[in-house]
């Protein structure tokens, strides 16, 4: 921000976060249940001594019992908040975050980033990990948290040759709602490439 430049109103920062899905009904907040929104909303109002928690733009969202590396959220922030005796520190709100959060949800990093910034929207890739166990039941609890159990044996050879169908250039258009800055003429696609 240049100098000539009124102050803003508000900041906006970029949290980085990990979960473990177990016990969460999702990324999306849903009354009387606990989410990520939900939990973080909650932490940083406490952090912050805010009377109404402010609004958290996920990248995307996660189901129930789904866990996350690497989830970016935004926030925008009054400037000038503060955080105890720290002002405004995000290493310090970043840590008062995580202990709150007793190891549910964990901000791995917060900084703040250009007003324009959009968790959704800015996204440039999604990964996403699904773990196939071959295995007879009982499961391991471990196993049954982080994985699916599937009695084998499995075809590797079928779900690879089914599995490049999906490889290419796609347009999600149908499946998702457009962005503001999208006409509708324009393509919503994605290229999947592993």
């Amino acid at each position: 921000m240049s100098s000539s430049e009124p102050p803003r109103a508000t900041r906006r920062w970029r949290l980085d976060l990990a979960y473990d899905g177990r016990g969460l009904y999702g990324f999306a907040p849903q009354p009387g249940r606990d989410t990520v929104v939900s939990l973080l909303r909650e932490a940083l109002g406490k952090a912050l001594r805010m009377e109404e928690p402010p609004f958290l733009v996920g990248a995307g969202r996660t189901d129930a019992g789904v866990h996350a590396c690497a989830q970016v959220v935004h926030v925008d922030l009054p400037a000038g908040w503060t955080i105890s005796r720290y002002g405004e520190n995000p290493g310090a709100l970043r840590r008062s975050l995580n202990h709150q959060l007793s190891g549910r949800v964990r901000v791995t990093r917060l900084f703040e980033v250009s007003p324009d910034f959009h968790a959704r929207f800015d996204a440039t890739w999604r990964h996403y990990r699904y773990l196939i166990v071959e295995a007879e039941p009982p499961a391991l609890e471990l196993e049954n948290d982080w994985s699916w159990t599937v009695p084998g044996p499995l075809d590797v050879t079928a779900m690879n040759a089914v599995a490049t169908t999906f490889l290419g250039v796609h347009d999600f258009r149908a499946l998702c709602r457009r962005p503001p800055d999208k006409s509708p003429e324009d393509p919503l696609t994605r290229n999947i490439w592993e």
